[in-house]
Order: structure tokens, then C-alpha cells, then sequence
């Protein structure tokens, strides 16, 4: 990942954390719903590892965030993890009965997460690259700029959501800005496409459109588009405790009611997301996404540009433009820069091997 670093617009390696910049030769992730559970396997794999006479470079904790509707959250306080591509028949079936899949089928085969291997019978291997990245969040300092956006919107009273929505593409509960222009609260619908959008609702430039513009990117067939999407996950950390819960963030009314009542209570730093994704193709999967979709201002196709991904684009400074009011494009756009609350803070990539994998070494 150092090596690509300046491709993909990372920060310079010397402000990573001190143990990510040297080598890091493998990755143990540990995971339990009970804290117990957890503390007792991590010291049984630390002690196997220390005893055969490795050495720990870097421990990092991270802890899921929920909502009130128990769907996880990030820092921001948006919902996260939405869109996956889907590898097993039971979670597409699933996706189906409770979502629908008319204008968007997450249904994807396992070589979208399984590396090729041209010496077995199916042409696939048992194990996947593996992508680890620690995003720090400047929570404050996004929160400000929301409502910066909001006050240049002229957005009042529960409105002022429609900012940040614009800008993730969801609204915090997860109901897509291209589908309304206020949240639904319970229950938010995915099943959608950008076919019928230029822009007058969800921006192009909008981070889900960016990450997964659903067929609609303009550059590629969507069948080819799809080969770009990964099997990802993103994990909450705390470095330092918060002072308050995402979700329990207080509206604000105008940006001087946020600076005076709000910024107090949100971190610019020490807490952000782990994100971790299975690729079968670095090249192809994560690192196109991050230089062909989220640096690029001029993708998607179609819109006003610079298009730069105000949540993960990374890039000299730009101003996107917002529309001013949803779904009515003559009403026309105002020009405000939101990037750079999103910050490398170390990573790597390795080779994880399956269980069987292991067995037949």
C-alpha cells in the first residue's frame, strides 16, 4: 500500500502512524459480539504468536455503532455498510423479499472476492487480497461544513438534513437522496438506480453515487462497471471516547448555533472507520475505485465538474456544486468545497488465506 500511496492521493507516508510505516508482514483480526470472548481469544493468539518469536507491531480496537434501529453506523452518523455485493443465494433472497431487487441486484459471484487460479478445476483459489485502511475522522469539522452547505442551500427547520444527504447520497437513517428529499425513519428503501437522476437530486459527485454509481457512470458497460465492486466492511474505532453518541448529535438551526452548541461535543480527531475489503484484483477493485471513481472530478459522466467524492476523494482543493433545490434543475446550484475530514492514517494490504487453504500447507 506505501507503494501505491502516491497513485491513490494517501497522505505522505511520514504523517502515517509511527507503526504503519514500517513493514507489517501479517494481520490477526479477532471479532466477537461478547467482550470476554474476545479479550481471552486475543491473548491466546498473542501468546502463540509471541511464543513461535513474532513480535506485535500495532494493536487497533475497533467497536460497531448502532443506530435506534440497530443498523450500523460510522462517526458521521450515517448508515454504513448498505449495497454490498452479495455472495450467498440466502442473502440475496433475503435482499429481495425485504428490499426488492427490480432496479439494483446485488447478486454477485464469489470470484468477485476469490483470487483466479488458473492450476485448480473452477480456475479459483482459496484465499482473497485483503485491504486494511485506518481513516481517521474529523467529525467536527464535517458536521460544520454541513451546515455551511445547509445555510448556502437556504435549508430551515428539519430540512437542513437534505444537506448531509447530498453529500453521502443518504439520508443518516440510510434512505437514498435520490428517492425523497427527507428521510423516511423506518425501513429506508435500496432497491435503486441513478437512470432517471442527472444530478437534481443525488449530485454526482455524492459518495455512494462515487463508490457505486449503479450502472450509471457512463464510461463502462454495467456489467464491466460491477467488476470494480468489492465485498467491504467498515469498522468504528475510538481511540479516545466521544462525548457523545453519533446518533445522539443535536440538530442545529445555522452554522452559528452549531459552533456554539454542537462543535464543543465532537471530536477532529482520534476516531474514525476501519475499513477492511476482499478484492480478487487490488488493481481492478479497490484501487480503481479510489483513483478512476472517488478522485475523479470528472466521474461519473455528465453533470458539472470537478465531481471529487467529498467523503473519500482525495485531490488538490475544489468547490463542487450543490443544487439548490431537490429535484429542480433550474432552480440551479451553489459552489462550496467539502473535502478533506477524512484522513489515511496507515494500512496495508496482504494475502488472506482460507481455512482449508491452511490445511493443505
Amino acid at each position: 500500500m506505501k507503494a501505491s500511496a502516491p497513485e491513490l492521493g494517501d497522505a505522505e507516508i511520514a504523517s502515517w502512524e509511527a507503526p504503519f510505516q514500517g513493514p507489517i508482514d501479517g494481520m490477526i483480526l479477532v471479532a466477537s459480539e461478547m467482550v470476554i470472548a474476545l479479550r481471552l481469544k486475543r491473548n491466546a493468539v498473542a501468546k502463540l504468536l509471541l511464543d513461535g518469536g513474532g513480535s506485535i507491531v500495532k494493536e487497533q480496537a475497533g467497536r460497531a455503532l448502532f443506530n435506534e434501529d440497530n443498523n450500523s453506523i460510522e462517526h458521521f452518523g450515517y448508515v454504513d455498510g448498505r449495497s454490498q455485493p452479495l455472495l450467498l443465494v440466502e442473502d440475496n433472497d433475503a435482499e429481495a423479499r425485504d428490499t426488492g431487487i427490480g432496479e439494483w441486484d446485488p447478486q454477485a459471484s464469489l470470484d468477485a472476492a476469490l483470487i483466479p487460479d488458473p492450476g485448480t478445476a473452477d480456475g479459483i483459489s482459496f484465499g482473497s487480497y485483503f485491504v486494511f485502511r485506518k481513516l481517521e475522522q474529523n467529525v467536527r469539522g464535517f458536521k460544520r461544513r454541513e451546515q455551511q452547505l445547509a445555510d448556502d442551500l437556504g435549508l430551515t427547520g428539519e430540512a437542513r438534513e437534505l444537506a448531509g444527504a447530498l453529500v453521502v447520497g443518504r439520508f443518516e437513517d440510510g434512505t437514498p437522496v435520490t428517492m425523497s428529499d427527507e428521510a423516511k425513519k423506518k425501513n429506508p428503501p435500496n432497491d435503486f438506480n441513478y437512470n432517471a437522476d442527472p444530478g437534481a437530486r443525488c449530485p454526482f459527485h455524492a459518495h455512494i453515487r462515487k463508490a457505486n454509481p449503479r450502472g450509471s457512470g457512463g464510461v463502462e458497460t454495467p456489467a464491466n462497471e460491477r467488476r470494480h465492486l468489492m465485498v467491504r466492511r467498515g469498522i468504528p474505532y475510538e481511540d479516545v471516547p466521544r462525548l457523545v453518541h453519533p446518533s445522539d448529535v443535536p440538530s442545529s438551526q445555522s452554522l452559528e448555533d452549531f459552533d456554539v452548541n454542537v462543535a464543543p461535543l465532537l471530536p477532529i480527531g482520534d476516531v474514525g472507520l476501519l475499513f477492511m475489503a476482499y478484492n480478487r484484483d487490488l488493481a481492478l477493485q479497490f484501487e480503481f475505485t479510489q483513483k478512476s471513481w472517488a478522485n475523479n472530478v470528472a466521474f461519473p459522466a455528465g453533470g458539472l465538474p470537478p465531481k471529487l467524492d467529498p467523503i473519500i476523494g482525495q485531490g488538490p482543493e475544489v468547490a463542487q456544486h450543490w443544487p439548490k433545490k431537490w429535484d429542480d434543475p433550474a432552480a440551479g446550484t451553489a459552489a462550496l468545497s467539502f473535502q478533506g475530514f477524512v484522513k489515511m492514517r496507515g494500512g496495508e494490504y496482504f494475502f488472506a488465506p482460507s481455512l482449508n487453504f491452511l490445511r493443505s500447507l
